[in-house]
This record gives structure tokens, C-alpha cells and sequence, in this order.
């Protein structure tokens, strides 16, 4: 974000099918948010996606809030849903979102329409970026020469960053923070870092680290012919879009691209967790973006329910997800890992669950005999074979209460 479609979710993480990169066609998703509750995908705020209006008014979190409650409200009644439970979900910025809409909702005090009853992070932005850690972590993936090697030691000794990181990252915390080591003056060890990763690996992914050459083909972010999915026009018109050009991202959401708010561990989010205590974070190893190390950091100096951070690491409860068979023998094959696949701690109405970036699109999950069978046919059918398009249309039109109405749109 801060102006990235929803609609990633719908395709390719918790929707009612899963679209993976490098698969000819979408799978049924057995593991699907909307086998459990009603599930609304808002592309937000405007200038997002499909919405319509006049972007570039917001000047922070609280005015989009706002926009949002507007959108919520008139969608409640119209579609009879006063009353019901919300949990509030976003991924990656939706960390400076989620609290914001989680508080504004929270003060209307108004269960019929803002029935508020948890919030989820998913690789929320809320952290410091203590880069330089990561490399120490995963030296395979960063397999940097002496020279270079030695440059980033002596930028991170000039910088700070290591000195901080060991010093505030402690359980329990020692206080509250200073502020952490800048970034200007030649203290970017983000863009020092991925400037020399893309002559050792081209494809490297700052969203997972894993990754490597080639790109495969992607629905949304590397389309064969060219067209990402949503901004076709026979997918536009089967789920009763505006016709527009539908981007995956965008600028221009705020005033001047810059959202004037403060982070949000300073004080809206301590406040949620406090009159919620329904609040999950989950943050993804493999993040160069937003690394776990800096959300821990962002948490230790989180003062709620009269205390600072957490007392100790979350490394010690295994988050264990069971086995079944369906994961590797179902008609669906493969679509997801079992066992442990991370950890998690929870304390005073905050849990966290240390899990690439989009972590339900990053996990395990390896299409098996039923995509290898169907690949040649697929390749006979080409990319707009009207049995695919069939597919995603009823997932989604089926997605509890997915909606996408061009009559019916943001308020500002």
C-alpha cells in the first residue's frame, strides 16, 4: 500500500479459489475464509482499484477511517448485515489502516452498524526496518563477497542499526525507545542491500527472499499477455465493475502521497488492543520489507494494558496446523502446508503469530498431480478460456458477501 487492491486477497490468499503464480488455471480453495463467516473485500480508500470518486483528499489515517464508516454503513443496511460481528482484517499497510478504522468504529459506539469485535494484522506496517539483521540471519540468501560484506559492516557500525537492534530488542523491554537510527545522510542499507542483490540474483524478492529467477506467470503481477486479470473487460463485466483501468497498486491515495499520521504503536493501536482484546498480529521471516525483528521492535516499545512490550520472546509456542489430508491428497492437491508453521505469544489482549510478506500467499503451497495433468490443456485453451473465467466468477459472486457494485461507492 498504501493504495493496493483487496482483490489480491480474493485471488490469491483467503478467497474462494487460489490463482498461484505459475498455474495455468484457479484451483478451489478448501482452506477459504467464507467456509467460516461472510467475508467483504473493500478496496479502499479511493483511488484504490475499482472505487470511484476524487482521490488524493486524505491527509491521514483518521480522515480515511472516516471514509471507510461511510462506505460500512450505508453497506450494512443496505444489505441487512446490522448487528453482525466485525473483524477487522488488512495486510502489510492495512497496519496503519486497520487501527484507525478499528478505533473510529469503536467510537461511534453504534453496535446495530459498527459491531467491532477484533482486529488482524497480517505483515502489518508498524515497524522500524532493522535490515541489516536479516543478512546475519540468512546468509545463504545474501551470500555477499568479503568487500561488499565489509562495506555493509562498516555502514551498519556508522549507522547504528545492530547497536539499536541489541539493545531495545529485549524481553522484557528496558524502556521506551529512542528514536531508531535514520535512514538519510547514506544510512539506506535497504537500497545498499537490494542494489547489490540484483546482480546475485535478478528475480530476488524483497517480499520473500526466497524467490528466484524465472518470474513465473502471474494473473495480477506478470499476466502472459499482458492484462492483468482484473482489468479485463469480460472480467469487468462479469462482476458488475465500472469499466476503468484497474491497476494492482496506485499513488495518490493521500494529499501529496504522504500520510500525515504517526506510527501506529504510539497510540491508536495500544488503544484498540486495550478496548478490544481480540488483537493479532502476524509477521512473515522471509519480509525484507517489513522484517519480523523490526515489528518486535515496534512492540516493545507498545505501552498497553498498563504495561511496555511483551515480558518475553515469541519463540517458544509452536503454532502447530493440524494434518490433513485434503493438503496433499485431495482433488485440490497440495494447497497448503501443515504442521509447524511458526510461532506465536499473546499477552494482554495482544497475540502474535511469527509466520514472504503476503503470508497467505507465500506459504507452502505446491500444486500438484491435478495442475500437471491440466497444464497442455490449458495451453490448447489459451488465457481467456471461458470455463476459467466461469470459475472465478461464481467463487466470487459466492465469497459470503463479496461485492463489487459500480451504483454503490465510497463516501468521502
Amino acid at each position: 500500500g498504501p493504495g493496493c487492491s483487496s482483490l489480491i486477497a480474493v485471488l490469491q490468499e483467503n478467497g474462494p479459489l487460489r490463482w498461484e503464480p505459475g498455474t495455468p488455471a484457479p484451483t478451489a480453495n478448501p482452506w477459504s475464509w467464507n467456509r467460516l463467516t461472510d467475508i467483504v473485500y473493500v478496496e479502499f480508500p479511493v483511488g484504490v482499484g475499482f472505487t470511484q470518486g476524487e482521490a488524493g483528499l486524505l491527509k491521514n489515517e483518521e480522515e480515511a477511517a472516516r471514509e471507510l464508516l461511510g462506505f460500512w454503513k450505508g453497506f450494512v443496511g443496505l444489505f441487512g448485515l446490522r448487528g453482525k460481528r466485525i473483524l477487522i482484517a488488512g495486510e502489510s499497510y492495512g497496519g496503519y489502516y486497520v487501527p484507525d478504522i478499528a478505533k473510529a468504529m469503536l467510537d461511534e459506539e453504534d453496535p446495530e452498524f459498527f459491531n467491532v469485535d477484533g482486529a488482524f494484522h497480517c505483515e502489518a506496517d508498524i515497524s522500524t526496518v532493522p535490515h541489516r539483521a536479516m543478512t546475519l540471519n540468512f546468509p545463504h540468501l545474501f551470500p555477499f563477497n568479503t568487500s561488499f560484506e565489509s562495506e555493509l559492516i562498516a555502514l551498519d557500525e556508522r549507522c547504528g542499526f545492530t547497536v539499536f537492534l541489541n539493545e531495545f530488542l529485549v524481553f522484557p523491554p528496558r524502556g521506551i525507545q529512542p528514536s531508531p537510527p535514520t535512514t538519510a545522510n547514506g544510512c539506506s542499507i535497504f537500497e545498499t542491500l537490494t542494489s547489490a542483490l540484483s546482480y546475485i540474483n535478478p528475480c530476488f524478492s524483497t517480499y520473500q527472499i526466497t524467490a528466484t529467477c524465472p518470474f513465473p506467470a502471474d494473473p495480477i503481477l506478470n499476466p502472459p499477455d499482458g492484462i492483468e486479470y482484473f482489468n479485463r473487460s469480460d472480467v469487468q463485466a462479469a462482476i458488475n465493475a465500472p469499466r476503468m483501468d484497474w491497476e494492482v497498486c496506485r499513488l495518490g491515495v493521500f494529499d501529496d502521497n504522504l500520510d500525515g499520521s504517526a506510527p501506529p504503536n504510539i497510540e491508536v493501536l495500544p488503544h484498540v488492543i486495550e478496548r478490544l482484546n481480540k488483537t493479532l498480529i502476524v509477521s512473515g521471516q522471509l519480509d525484507l520489507i517489513l522484517p519480523t525483528n523490526g515489528t518486535l521492535l515496534a512492540i516493545q516499545n507498545m505501552t498497553c494494558n498498563g504495561a511496555l512490550g511483551f515480558t518475553s520472546p515469541p519463540t517458544q509456542n509452536q503454532f502447530f496446523v493440524p494434518y490433513a489430508a485434503i493438503a496433499t491428497t485431495g482433488p485440490e492437491g497440495g494447497f497448503s502446508a501443515t504442521g509447524v508453521m511458526g510461532t506465536t505469544h499473546a499477552e494482554r489482549g495482544l497475540t502474535v503469530f511469527l509466520a514472504g510478506h503476503q503470508i497467505p500467499h507465500s506459504s507452502c503451497h505446491h500444486p500438484k498431480h491435478k495442475t500437471r495433468r491440466s497444464t497442455h490443456k490449458a495451453e490448447r485453451r489459451g488465457h481467456k478460456e471461458p470455463k476459467v473465467l466461469k470459475l472465478v466468477t461464481r467463487a466470487l459472486k459466492c465469497a459470503g458477501r463479496w461485492l463489487v457494485n459500480k451504483n454503490f461507492t465510497s463516501t468521502q
